[in-house]
């Protein structure tokens, strides 16, 4: 499951991958990003998929990376990081096809590596995270 919420104050998109992921989940979950009348948003954005157990393959993180892409009309001066401990090659895969046009993409082991780089504050994206992490542990 995969859920994201946007905050307004810092412009920063919070993203939480839990559970079993597969490439369906996160092309549905990009397509419904994508489809919104406030796409793009978020010039920085932070996607925690530590506790995702993930399906996917590296030509999968690059078909999704690639859809965002070229999706996205203006990607300059976005920095988007991953916090990617248990899948590391697919974060990296990701990141490798995404970046370009000015946008840059880091693949982090913890969170407060990620949360310093995009120079936010720790306490509140660890306190956004524990509670998308929440809903998505009581999705039906």
């Amino acid at each position: 499951m995969i859920t994201s919420v946007h905050l307004d104050e810092l412009d920063l998109v919070v993203t939480v991958g839990h559970g079993p992921l597969t490439r369906q989940d996160v092309e549905a979950f990009a397509r419904g990003q994508i489809a919104s009348d406030r796409w793009p948003y978020g010039r920085l954005r932070l996607a925690d998929l530590t506790s995702v157990q993930s399906s996917l393959t590296p030509p999968d993180a690059a078909a999704i990376a690639e859809l965002y892409r070229t999706s996205t009309p203006e990607m300059r001066s976005i920095r988007q990081a991953i916090v990617a401990s248990p899948r590391w090659d697919l974060a990296r895969g990701f990141e490798r096809h995404f970046d370009g046009d000015g946008s840059h993409t880091i693949v982090f082991n913890d969170l407060f590596g990620a949360c310093r780089w995009l120079d936010v504050d720790f306490t509140t994206v660890h306190a956004v995270v524990a509670r998308l992490r929440g809903e998505l542990d009581g999705a039906p």
